[in-house]
């Protein structure tokens, strides 16, 4: 009976450690890349085509790392919560998708037009259909 309670006291106190971790990490700021140099500039095109001719070579390069990414807006899409930009590739395989940083407080600034050419630098997560960026920010427009 005692080994019960001693394994069913770990068993919460590993439980309550888990869940206080998870909500640290959930509620933690993100990322503002304004102020980081970029690792990389390139086109939305040169990196579509690098991810399709080779993406595990492409991923070594580029995952987790801050690039700066020019192209035209093919879409703008705006919810509660996020804003979202895609930028055109030429190829109709996929795009660059930037999932644009929203931690700042007060008005953010109008998103830009279909078919306008803007720069964006944020980090590279990878390609799943699209190359994706997260918490990017509009350099130019």
């Amino acid at each position: 009976m005692q080994k019960r309670k001693v394994v069913f006291a770990a068993a919460v106190v590993c439980a309550a450690i888990i869940a206080g971790t998870g909500l640290y990490k959930f509620n933690q700021p993100r990322e503002n890349f304004a102020g980081v140099a970029a690792a990389y500039r390139l086109s939305a095109a040169e990196l579509f085509t690098a991810y399709s001719m080779n993406g595990s070579r492409t991923d070594s390069l580029y995952l987790g790392q801050v690039l700066e990414i020019s192209g035209t807006v093919n879409e703008v899409v705006k919810t509660d919560s996020s804003e979202n930009i895609s930028l055109a590739t030429g190829n109709p395989a996929g795009n660059i998708n930037c999932g644009l940083f929203t931690g700042k407080k007060g008005q953010p600034p109008p998103p830009p037009l279909k078919g306008a050419h803007i720069t964006v630098k944020g980090k590279c997560t990878g390609f799943l259909e699209d190359v994706n960026l997260v918490d990017a920010i509009i350099i130019s427009n």
